[in-house]
């Protein structure tokens, strides 16, 4: 097979595993490059630098996950709840063999949330979930911003570059 446009070289900056995929995050020498693999197909967008307009770090609670569990919690608690008049120690035994792992899963996102980094650019947004990873989240949004910030280092001169240290936020 001949190649008719040579592939810049691509270093992976993430890889997120996803319910229905998987997306990775390549940096080049002018775009992101955003691979998600999704149900046998994949779909590559590529974000150009100069396009870059925000880099967002958040995190949420993940109701939807929340709700689904609730929902089947209390339908694997219908049986020990039956169960719980005629012998309440094998119903709180059955309980915490059904709701245990998904009350300790409820747990843990409601602790621990989650969270996710997108890019915003002048007409397209990526999105890269992270799940429950907060440390993972962090050095991801850095190195994304570094590396936006290194490209687009060239828009203003040297003396009109803006300090982004954080120590220049608490400087009176």
């Amino acid at each position: 097979m001949v190649r008719l446009i040579p592939e810049a070289p691509r270093r992976l900056v993430v890889k997120a595993r996803r319910l229905a995929g998987q997306l990775r995050v390549y940096a080049t020498n002018e775009a992101l490059e955003f691979d998600d693999f999704a149900q046998g197909e994949l779909r590559r967008r590529r974000m150009f630098y100069d396009e870059v307009l925000l880099v967002t770090r958040h995190g949420s609670v993940g109701w939807p996950f929340l709700g689904a569990c609730g929902a089947l919690i209390a339908l694997l608690a219908m049986p020990a709840v039956a169960l719980a008049r005629q012998q309440p120690g094998d119903a709180l035994i059955l309980f915490g063999l059904l709701d245990g792992p998904l009350l300790l899963a409820v747990l843990v996102q409601l602790i621990r949330g989650s969270h996710t980094v997108t890019v915003w650019g002048k007409r397209s947004r990526a999105r890269i979930p992270l799940g429950i990873r907060a440390g993972r989240a962090r050095m991801v949004f850095a190195e994304l911003c570094k590396l936006v910030r290194e490209k687009q280092d060239w828009r203003l001169p040297r003396e009109e570059q803006i300090d982004a240290s954080p120590n220049r936020l608490f400087e009176g």
